[in-house]
């Protein structure tokens, strides 16, 4: 069982904080993009997602906290996010919001609750 959520864990974070390999525009040469980069979204495609997440579309959700966690590091706001689309059923939202709610980080201890963690 621990292997399996080690396994997890190092997919999510190979798959969360990697970057990206994209062509440049002359299409000969290859560079990478930042985090930061590969999770923006332009105002029309946020807007888009809000709709999509008010609609019960967990992958919408957990794309928006991935924008505010990764490109605008708003907290309250990621937070928020990955809190819809955990009750949305997405399992991975549902793994890091029980992380969020049990650490005990400074930054996230307001956030602290171990009974919600638990649950999560």
């Amino acid at each position: 069982m621990r292997f399996v959520i080690v396994f997890i864990m190092l997919i999510v974070s190979f798959y969360t904080f990697g970057g990206k390999m994209t062509k440049s525009k002359d299409g000969n040469k290859w560079r990478s993009e930042s985090t930061s980069t590969i999770y923006n979204l332009t105002d029309e495609q946020k807007f888009e997602l809000e709709n999509k997440s008010k609609d019960g579309d967990s992958e919408a959700s957990f794309r928006l906290y991935q924008y505010y966690c990764f490109t605008i590091n708003n907290i309250d706001e990621q937070l928020r996010y990955l809190e819809i689309s955990a009750s949305q059923g997405n399992i991975i939202a549902q793994y890091n919001y029980g992380i969020y709610l049990s650490n005990t980080n400074p930054d996230f201890s307001k956030y602290y609750d171990l009974n919600k963690a638990i649950y999560w």
